[in-house]
C-alpha cells in the first residue's frame, strides 16, 4: 500500500483487500461516515475492473533459506516448566513464607483428587 494512505482511518479488512489487489487507496472516494473508505467501496472498485493498481509497496523478499524446523517437543522441558513456580514480582511490604503443614496437606489432597477422580460426569435421564 502506498505511503499516501498514512493518516487515513482504514479498517484492517480494507487494508487487506487493497494489499491483495494492489490498489491505490488514495484514489478511492469513500462512501462511509466522514468519507471513510469501506469494504463495499473497495469491492465495487475491484468488481468494476477500473481498479488502478499501485506500485508494490515492497518487493517480495529474496528466498531466504528456511530456518531449521524446531526439534520435537521435549516432554522433560515442558514438565519442568509447568512445575516451576511463576516469577511474581514482590512489592514493598510483601512477605514470602513457607506453607504450613495444613496447606501442604490440602495441596497434596487436591492433586490426588484431580488425578484419581473423574473429570467429567454425564447423566442421561430415561
Amino acid at each position: 500500500m502506498p505511503s499516501s494512505t498514512e493518516g487515513m482511518f482504514l479498517s484492517p479488512v480494507v487494508r487487506k483487500l487493497a494489499r491483495e489487489h494492489n490498489l491505490d487507496l488514495s484514489s478511492i472516494t469513500g462512501t462511509g461516515r466522514d468519507g471513510r473508505i469501506t469494504r463495499r467501496d473497495v469491492e465495487a472498485l475491484i468488481e468494476s475492473g477500473a481498479a488502478r493498481t499501485a506500485a508494490p509497496a515492497e518487493p517480495p523478499a529474496a528466498a531466504a533459506p528456511a530456518a531449521p524446523a524446531p526439534p520435537a517437543v521435549q516432554p522433560a522441558a515442558s514438565q519442568t516448566a509447568a512445575a516451576a513456580p511463576a516469577d511474581i514480582p514482590l512489592l514493598e511490604g510483601d512477605e514470602v513464607r513457607d506453607l504450613d503443614r495444613l496447606r501442604v496437606r490440602i495441596g497434596e489432597n487436591m492433586i490426588q483428587a484431580k488425578q484419581t477422580a473423574a473429570h467429567v460426569w454425564t447423566s442421561v435421564e430415561v
